[in-house]
């Protein structure tokens, strides 16, 4: 700190001045040293700090997940699908697995399906004349997929060859009538199939720019008949006893959420902002001004800055400022899903490239809050007993108490204070209230702690 003091004041004296080149040297560097700090402002409310979490006392700062956090856009993307057979065959094949072995689970629950069994249905599948279709079609084009459009693949196209597939199957398997078993099922469930398999999957989503009217009338056509049959085909299982097909469907489509989302590595976010002073924030995160805002010093270092942890239990600290666009649906944040799947399988998970496009869609948000003007730390999501980090004491340079905050609280953050400055032989800490009134509120101390 006193180096830190020495400094400024020689900047200070030299600025402005006629300087030879060596004193401009020293200008320079002194400078830039100087703009190697900043300060960033962390929110929170009084229980938080020093009740709830004791957050003030342990020096800790909790990264959230973004189901925790109040936007519910966080850290969303816009997948799309583009691949070979093999990326489409895989998706088929997970799908078919992971829906099997859980509707097994909930329909025969005292029944543990070989894993051996589940894989050679799983095989079967994928040797339908009109799977291999959808795959090839899928393939052979040039149309990036929305994550809408597979869904609607899913549903009217690959989920009732599942079904017929899990009729055949498990009646076989477990020597019954499976799944209501009736004759008319089997039936209906393999005209649906026969007519999907006279359709020209690629066509029917292909996206609507690239058609005439013509064709796009046509088009409009065929899929209300395939969403039609569908209904027809639902409806008429309803009303038999245990037919399943509901929980085809919800599991096929959590299936589906769960492939697009887990080839990417997740984060969790602890924000900051650039300013102490806003009142809707205070309102909002720091409990109607019952609640306080710390005040931390960030080193600059090769461009990013970096608040100084007293452990390195998570290396993998990151900090940005966030990105704020009208639209999240936006190229910014359009992924291929078989691109993260591909770096998963070939190991390049821990690649910066990778890294970067991972971390992307946490560092952006709506124009609608660029009033806060938000930096944020990310570390890797490893679950909610890994997202606490510790910070070295002298990194905090101050809190600023709410209007709100009691007497008896400011009391007990004041002797926390004063046991940490002594532990780090700090000689001076200074307190704030914000203060809507005064616009020199930042000027002034409420009350200055020395040792």
């Amino acid at each position: 700190m006193k180096l830190r003091k020495m400094a400024y004041v020689i900047l200070i004296y030299y600025r402005d001045r006629n300087l030879d080149e060596t004193a401009q040297k020293w200008h320079l560097m002194l400078w830039d040293w100087r703009m190697r700090i900043m300060y960033l402002y962390r929110y929170r409310p009084t229980e938080n700090v020093l009740v709830k979490y004791n957050e003030l006392k342990k020096q800790e700062i909790y990264f959230s997940s973004t189901s925790e956090l109040n936007d519910p856009f966080e850290g969303a993307i816009v997948p799309f699908y583009k691949g070979t057979e093999t990326h489409w065959l895989v998706l088929m094949q997970c799908m078919y697995q992971n829906v099997a072995l859980e509707c097994l689970s909930k329909w025969y629950p005292d029944y543990c399906a070989p894993m051996n069994i589940i894989l050679s249905w799983q095989e079967e599948i994928v040797e339908y004349s009109s799977i291999k279709k959808i795959i090839r079609d899928l393939a052979n084009t040039d149309t990036h997929f929305t994550h809408e459009q597979i869904k609607w693949l899913i549903q009217y196209t690959v989920l009732p060859y599942m079904y017929y597939s899990f009729v055949n199957q498990w009646s076989s398997l477990l020597n019954n009538n499976a799944i209501g078993g009736n004759e008319k099922q089997y039936i209906m469930a393999k005209k649906l199939i026969d007519d999907i398999s006279q359709q020209d999957v690629k066509m029917l989503i292909r996206p609507f720019d690239k058609l005439d009217a013509k064709e796009c009338t046509i088009i409009d056509k065929l899929k209300e008949k395939i969403r039609r049959d569908w209904n027809n085909f639902c409806y008429e299982l309803g009303g038999s006893e245990g037919n399943g097909l509901e929980n085809i469907i919800v599991s096929a489509m959590e299936l589906l959420r769960k492939f697009a989302d887990g080839w990417r590595q997740h984060f969790r976010i602890a924000s900051f902002s650039k300013k102490c002073d806003i009142a809707s924030m205070w309102g909002m995160y720091a409990k109607a001004q019952n609640g306080v805002c710390l005040k931390f010093e960030f080193d600059n270092i090769d461009d990013g800055h970096v608040l100084n942890f007293a452990n390195d239990r998570i290396k993998d600290v990151y900090i940005h400022d966030v990105k704020y666009g009208e639209s999240l649906c936006s190229f910014e944040l359009a992924y291929n899903i078989f691109g993260f799947m591909d770096s998963c399988v070939n190991g390049k998970q821990n690649t910066s490239e990778y890294i970067k496009e991972c971390m992307e869609p946490y560092l952006w948000k709506l124009g609608s809050w660029m009033y806060e003007e938000e930096t944020r730390l990310l570390i890797p999501d490893f679950g909610k007993e890994y997202a606490k980090l510790r910070y070295n004491f002298a990194a905090l340079k101050g809190i600023v108490w709410g209007a709100n905050v009691s007497f008896n609280d400011r009391c007990d953050m004041v002797r926390i204070i004063r046991e940490q400055c002594i532990w780090n032989k700090i000689k001076t800490f200074d307190f704030y209230e914000y203060d809507i009134s005064n616009p020199m509120w930042q000027d002034c101390p409420t009350y200055r702690l020395e040792l």
